[in-house]
């Protein structure tokens, strides 16, 4: 039999119980009772951390073997180390699962269906439960333990002995064991009775490492050192949950992950190990206007002691200021602005940068991206995610799930780890001057699988607010100097600005954004400079300007395909609306109100207005059917001035001004 699979089931024996199987099938050797009288027989803690060296004298090498028992918690781990392997069983009762991991590879046990186990269980309403060692310590008087004296010494220490054989018919094994235990009165560093060492001597039938017993039998001779043994609440917690960045496929989701909201803003710090490299970044993400936009300076990329360069990253090209990119999902379309100069270039959303790990784009097709979720930004899978545990990030406790998935791009596959960190239920955390929010997310840590290679990236996230970023963060009105480029506009509401407008100018707002979007079926970013005309007695004048599209070669579609008007046919669509009966559907504090646009009522104008906030505004240009009165008003006007220019002129002649035609 395989001694690594053999250990647990020896250490079992002799640390906690006879946990060959699921039945309880140890029995003594015989009935022979102690000859010599003894102390009363020791106990264990129902919480202990210990540390044993197992020499395997038969096989010629050595064990070392960490055990974690906490009954309270319900809860148990062996960490166990071999000249060739070092392996981590971790076990789960509430969901009778035991994670078994090597290296980077674990997998998922069904305890209900192993023969072999070294903690056992008992079966409650909530799912399983480690044993306690009053029920499980197989040493007492049900296993027949004799006492064969003090006056031994192991390791400088003085010690109790016990021996007792124990047998099972199962496996056909038969051995004794000898327990060592410090005298009481010896000082340890817990203060009290604590195990030395156990001798274990023996033999088998032969038992292959899936516990199936072949021909033939051999003898076994093993030595356990208990080096360290600390009884009372296990202090490092991290010691029950599967380390960082192990997958264990078929696990259980035991904790739904939190909602990732469709709207929100964070500050991000990024930290990628394999760089040297620590860069800083915002962003703004909302998922129903199909928005998001990025501050970031682009990084030097160092690969060697004594060089850096930039050319990897994908904005690289535009300069080593602060950019803002803001990525328009309804278009397809990029803008990056040069905070520092200003300036700004247009181009399609990148379709390749599947190696950013918060990058908000996935690729449908050859031409083609689609905004990704929040829960994609953030790594998690449908295919898995699993709830890990707790751990601290930054001094807060936070609960941890991990996902795993590929991604694909062409030729490219990579393989995704991460784990996501959320504070813990308990903990608030400050977003603005007076919002607290619970269950906010700290961090992220990703490692990138390509074949034998592998980078990490660690994501401190801070401030993250949920909620609707403000339309204008997305402002690309830097993008359009041109003239041409823009059209000003406004259209009437009935209705008076105190009780339209006066302090609830942010919730109008955003719903004429909204509206003219919608009519003139163009993305909300190309609706810019809103403002209201406070003048007005019945009525308001609301102001705004259109932009017009990004041009490309290849032809203007959206990332889902479908056709992007340009500047005139965003305008014929929003005529049209207006003169249908146009609404804006306002999300007052007090309640959903629906205004009318007043049919006929869109105005353009030649140039844009400053308007300065709720200054009274000027009118600089007319509508169709207005220019058209007007030219008419304007033609009578224009004559009965004539007329009177002409009579003021005559009176002021002192000769008649014309000859009389004989």
């Amino acid at each position: 039999m395989d001694i690594f699979k053999l250990l647990p089931l020896v250490l079992s024996v002799v640390l906690i119980a006879p946990s060959w199987a699921a039945t309880d099938d140890f029995v003594p050797c015989s009935t022979e009772t102690s000859s010599t009288s003894g102390p009363p027989l020791p106990t264990l803690s129902d919480q202990f951390e210990m540390r044993v060296e197992a020499k395997i004298l038969q096989k010629n090498y050595t064990v070392d073997a960490v055990e974690y028992y906490d009954y309270k918690n319900n809860r148990g781990a062996l960490y166990a180390t071999t000249p060739t392997t070092r392996n981590i069983n971790i076990y789960d009762f509430n969901t009778y699962e035991m994670f078994s991991i090597q290296g980077d590879n674990c997998t998922t046990f069904d305890m209900q269906k192993m023969d072999l186990s070294f903690f056992r269980y008992f079966n409650t309403p909530q799912g399983g439960h480690i044993k306690s060692i009053a029920q499980t310590l197989a040493f007492g008087k049900n296993f027949s333990e004799t006492y064969v004296g003090g006056n031994e010494t192991i390791r400088g220490i003085p010690v109790d002995h016990w021996k007792t054989c124990l047998h099972t018919v199962r496996y056909n094994v038969s051995f004794t064991i000898h327990y060592y235990f410090s005298k009481p009165g010896y000082q340890t560093a817990v203060d009290g009775v604590v195990p030395v060492r156990a001798v274990l001597e023996g033999f088998s039938q032969n038992i292959d490492r899936h516990a199936v017993v072949s021909s033939g039998y051999h003898t076994f001779n093993h030595i356990y050192d208990f080096v360290f043994y600390r009884p009372g609440p296990i202090q490092d917690e991290t010691v029950f949950q599967t380390p960082k960045g192990i997958v264990c496929p078929g696990r259980k989701l035991t904790k739904q992950v939190p909602v990732v909201p469709d709207q929100f803003s964070m500050d991000a710090e990024f930290v990628a190990e394999s760089y040297k490299h620590v860069g800083l970044a915002k962003e703004f993400y909302d998922y129903n206007a199909r928005l998001v936009r990025y501050d970031i300076k682009v990084p030097k990329l160092r690969h060697s002691r004594n060089s850096t360069h930039t050319s990897t990253f994908p904005w690289a090209k535009y300069g080593p200021n602060e950019l803002k990119i803001v990525h328009d999902f309804n278009t397809g379309y990029q803008y990056v602005v040069d905070k520092a100069k200003g300036n700004c270039s247009r181009d399609t959303i990148p379709l390749n940068l599947i190696h950013l790990d918060w990058y908000d784009a996935r690729q449908v097709d050859p031409s083609h991206v689609r905004m990704a979720h929040a829960y994609e930004i953030f790594n998690f899978s449908s295919e898995y995610t699993s709830y890990e545990g707790k751990r601290t990030i930054r001094g807060v406790v936070c609960d941890v799930w991990i996902t795993k998935k590929p991604r694909h791009l062409q030729n490219l596959t990579l393989d995704i780890i991460a784990e996501v960190y959320f504070t813990e239920k308990n903990w608030t955390v400050q977003v603005d001057d007076n919002t607290y929010e619970d269950t906010v997310i700290m961090g992220t840590w990703a490692k990138y699988v390509r074949g034998n290679h592998s980078r990490e990236t660690d994501v401190n996230i801070f401030e993250f607010y949920k909620g609707h970023p403000d339309i204008d963060v997305f402002d690309i009105s830097a993008c359009y100097d041109d003239p041409s480029q823009k059209m000003k506009l406004m259209v009437k509401i009935p209705g008076t600005y105190d009780s339209l407008v006066l302090n609830k100018r942010v919730a109008l707002h955003k719903a004429v954004r909204t509206a003219v979007a919608n009519a003139s079926r163009i993305s909300p970013i190309r609706v810019i400079g809103i403002e209201f005309d406070s003048s007005r007695k019945t009525d308001i004048n609301v102001w705004f300007t259109l932009l017009d599209r990004a041009v490309q070669k290849g032809g203007v579609v959206t990332a889902d395909g479908t056709y992007v008007p340009n500047l005139q046919e965003a305008y014929a669509n929003l005529e049209r609306a207006v003169d249908m009966g146009m609404q804006i559907t306002v999300d007052y504090p007090e309640g959903k109100k629906v205004l009318n646009v007043m049919p006929g009522s869109l105005i353009t104008f030649n140039t844009a207005v400053d308007t300065g906030g709720n200054k009274t505004v000027v009118n600089t240009g007319y509508s169709g059917g207005a220019m058209a009165g007007i030219a008419i008003g304007m033609t009578v006007v224009g004559i009965i001035i004539g007329l009177i220019v002409a009579f003021i002129l005559y009176k002021r002649q002192t000769d008649v001004p014309y000859e009389v035609q004989k």
